[in-house]
């Protein structure tokens, strides 16, 4: 049973790669991340919900065209985020946000 979704995952990752290209998406690089942080770290003080960070953050890279990273890994980074910005260091979540997406 395993065997047969990893062929399925192996026919539609050509596919998707394809679609990407097409619709000019990106895959979230260490730079748009990094960017990402810092879009999150400036609103970190201005909302207190995390939901809603992450819903800028969502919002934020669909307008970039980056292709979304893991939800837990996003979560993580709107985590280290708002702790950033309650500590009011730039820098808490500088290692977060130079880490590469796995997806």
């Amino acid at each position: 049973m395993v065997q047969r979704g990893y062929e399925v995952a192996n026919l539609a990752a050509p596919r998707v790669r394809e679609a990407m290209r097409y619709l000019n998406w990106k895959p979230a690089k260490v730079l748009e991340l990094k960017e990402l942080y810092e879009f999150l770290l400036a609103r970190a003080t201005e909302h207190g919900s995390p939901s809603l960070g992450f819903r800028l953050a969502c919002e934020r890279l669909a307008s970039s065209r980056v292709v979304r990273p893991g939800v837990v890994k996003l979560v993580e980074r709107v985590a280290a985020a708002r702790a950033g910005g309650r500590a009011g260091d730039v820098r808490a979540g500088a290692a977060s946000a130079d880490d590469t997406a796995d997806e």
